[in-house]
């Protein structure tokens, strides 16, 4: 970073004049009803608002862990073979299986979201909603999501119990 000095001796030796730094000072306030709007744009994504709940961090952070641990303990007592190593720790969940593919769940702290790579579907974001559950924009549930895609995966799974993931 330049200091003051250093940028005023760059600017006489291109000959350009260097204006005194001010503070930008907030032109306007902006309504609580819109400050879901703006996090959609500040983020540059369109899936961050919606029908989701507003929720505290540390509310969104007790609500994700449930979630994704109740899929871990879900996974880890089914004993899948097609599962080679199963993880969950600080927010992130991962299912690598044999065939070497992984899924990759974890807690976006930014967005308030749980994001979700799979070798079947890609990348989702899933939004907390009122009902305490999970969903991206077109509604589809987390742990249905995540149990039909591990199935395509690891015919082995179908055997699982969805009311599990959920």
């Amino acid at each position: 970073m330049f200091s003051r000095i250093g940028v005023v001796h760059v600017a006489r030796a291109l000959r350009v004049t260097v204006q005194a730094w001010r503070p930008i000072q907030p032109q306007f306030a902006v309504p609580s009803a819109r400050l879901g709007l703006l996090r959609r744009f500040a983020t540059g994504r369109g899936d961050v608002a919606g029908d989701e709940m507003q929720v505290t961090e540390t509310e969104f952070h007790a609500k994700a862990e449930v979630s994704l641990q109740r899929i871990f303990d879900s996974l880890d007592v089914s004993n899948l073979d097609c599962v080679d190593d199963l993880g969950y720790e600080d927010g992130v969940l991962t299912v690598k299986l044999e065939s070497g593919s992984s899924f990759v769940i974890n807690k976006h702290y930014g967005t308030r979201q749980i994001w979700y790579a799979s070798p079947v579907s890609g990348a989702l974001y899933f939004n907390l909603q009122a009902d305490a559950t999970w969903r991206t924009k077109d509604t589809t549930e987390l742990g249905d999501c995540f149990l039909k895609d591990l199935i395509q995966v690891c015919p082995e799974a179908e055997s699982l119990d969805p009311a599990q993931f959920h």
